[in-house]
């Protein structure tokens, strides 16, 4: 919850080989953010070992109110970004992680420059978080 609230921590990591205790952890931390109203939104995308990113568009899109119309990948990611930069608060929570994901590909802002959303990843290894998504905090579970 500090990282949460961290106004410097942008992408943070929860990995470990149990999914039971991430899924746990994970939804001890939604009702949370819910309980002391941290974030507007939170938007969850399951990424899995093949990301489809025009997939993960569309669960966020579903989430956010919208849906597409016969448009590129990176129309989709453009139009994610506008929804998202609009001054709300977002958490979005990219699980399942094992290899990199893109976040630009998706359409996710995030960043010293945006900090208006901050990215939670989960994956069984830290690895996959440190060196491939370069989180700023892991945490093991």
């Amino acid at each position: 919850m500090e990282a949460l609230v961290d106004p410097n921590t942008h992408l943070i990591g929860v990995y470990g080989s149990h999914d039971q205790f991430k899924d746990a952890l994970l939804e001890k931390v939604r009702r949370r953010v819910h309980r002391d109203k941290l974030f507007d939104m939170v938007l969850t995308a399951t990424v899995t070992k093949k990301p489809d990113v025009k997939k993960i568009q569309e669960d966020i899109a579903r989430q956010l109110g919208f849906s597409f119309n016969h448009k590129s990948k990176n129309e989709r990611a453009q139009e994610i970004v506008e929804r998202i930069k609009n001054g709300q608060k977002f958490l979005i929570v990219f699980c399942d992680l094992h290899k990199e994901l893109d976040l630009s590909k998706v359409g996710i802002p995030y960043g010293p420059d945006y900090t208006g959303c901050k990215i939670l990843l989960t994956s069984t290894t830290e690895d996959v978080l440190s060196n491939h998504m370069h989180t700023q905090k892991n945490f093991k579970v």
